[in-house]
């Protein structure tokens, strides 16, 4: 599990004394295909990181279709950004193969973040990071679909 941590970009900066301290509020479960981790309109108390499978990331539509938002397999993440806001879950997370999945509750990782002002400081820096390339992506995508119109 610590090298499945480690290997996280939000995670990567941390030494091997917090990854241990990361380690003890993690926990781990298995899932099947076609179970839901968490649905759209949620509150939302953890994030998620993939040690195997696939997950996608949905959004229904008002007609009932279903859009697939993105799909996230093994050592990536989701669910980070209701920690950051506190607001409802934007989107529904589906397994799509059986995968073994890593949940930190978010009340466990500030009580972690507050004890340790370093190990927060570097996640929110990595977080940051994240959320910067994450809007010139969206901006390109939004660019490229003005364009094709």
């Amino acid at each position: 599990m610590k090298s499945l941590l480690k290997k996280i970009y939000l995670f990567s900066d941390f030494s091997d004394q917090e990854i241990s301290d990361l380690a003890q509020i993690v926990k781990e479960k298995d899932y099947i295909s076609g179970q839901e981790l968490f649905f759209s309109g949620e509150k939302a108390n953890a994030m998620y990181l993939i040690s195997s499978g696939t997950v996608k990331i949905i959004k229904s539509t008002d007609e009932a279709d279903e859009i697939v938002l993105s799909t996230v397999a093994g050592g990536e993440h989701f669910g980070e950004m209701s920690f950051l806001t506190g607001e409802p879950r934007s989107a529904t997370a589906r397994i799509v193969e059986s995968s073994h999945v890593l949940e930190i509750f978010y009340n466990d990782l500030a009580g972690l973040m507050k004890a340790n002002i370093n190990m927060s400081e570097k996640f929110h820096k990595s977080m940051a990071r994240f959320l910067a390339k994450r809007l010139v992506s969206t901006t390109l995508e939004l660019k490229n679909a003005i364009e094709t119109l």
